[in-house]
């Protein structure tokens, strides 16, 4: 089946849509992870699908989100990650739920890591609305699209004036997030995201690591730990 795709200008940058004759493939920001190549695909901005969806995505930088989304969505991923993503859009705009709060609604408690990297690997951006699931503390942890823009977009649908977005702005953040976890304690991980990690592997749980150390080490691939390892794979251990 053929893949049509229109990218659409917003105040976070463009947005690629891409979508076939029934349903929506995908919607991702520019540069954002796992950002795929349209190489192959059609620009076709006469899709009715991917009209319907420019409109409802202009929509939302209109209402801050207010009025939703109600666009056919295909088939795509796990059982396990369709069910997250099922979960996700039952956010309301302008509320933000834990990773735990996220996993307990889905009944598996106990599934936290699994959970953060079933929203990470999201790949509806805004439709799905990941960037509502925040760490248990309240901090934004990871986001595909970067850490700017769910600030952005987080402001934006509380009510209040979102910083202007610019790319520059977006490496701060970023930059800004890295230095933050990259000096987490053991102690600090496990508040951050409300889950236990393997302190006793730590030689002193109270003591700052490189967060390359933690995810390699400590926490599991399959979960938020792979999430942030992928994030920051450049960062060599000491």
């Amino acid at each position: 089946m053929m893949t049509d795709y229109v990218a659409i200008p917003g105040p976070l940058g463009a947005m690629l849509v891409a979508a076939d004759e029934r349903a929506l493939l995908g919607v991702w920001f520019e540069g954002q992870k796992y950002h795929p190549d349209p190489a192959g695909w059609t620009h076709r901005p006469d899709n009715p699908l991917l009209a319907r969806a420019a409109e409802q995505l202009r929509g939302y930088f209109q209402d801050q989100g207010r009025a939703g989304f109600d666009l056919p969505l295909a088939r795509r991923g796990t059982a396990f990650q369709q069910a997250v993503w099922a979960e996700l859009r039952r956010i309301p705009a302008g509320e933000t739920w834990t990773y735990g709060t996220l996993a307990a609604r889905l009944g598996r408690p106990a599934a936290v890591r699994a959970v953060g990297a079933a929203v990470g690997r999201n790949p509806w951006s805004l439709l799905v609305p990941c960037h509502r699931v925040v760490g248990a503390n309240g901090s934004l942890t990871g986001y595909a699209g970067g850490v700017g823009r769910k600030a952005w977009l987080l402001d934006w649908e509380n009510g209040r004036q979102p910083d202007a977005y610019s790319p520059a702005g977006q490496a701060l953040a970023e930059a800004q997030q890295r230095h933050r976890l990259l000096t987490l304690t053991a102690d600090a991980l496990e508040r951050e995201f409300g889950e236990e990690v393997q302190k006793a592997s730590f030689p002193d749980p109270s003591a700052s690591y490189r967060l390359f150390d933690l995810c390699f080490w400590y926490l599991p691939y399959d979960g938020i730990g792979g999430d942030f390892f992928n994030v920051f794979e450049t960062t060599s251990p000491k």
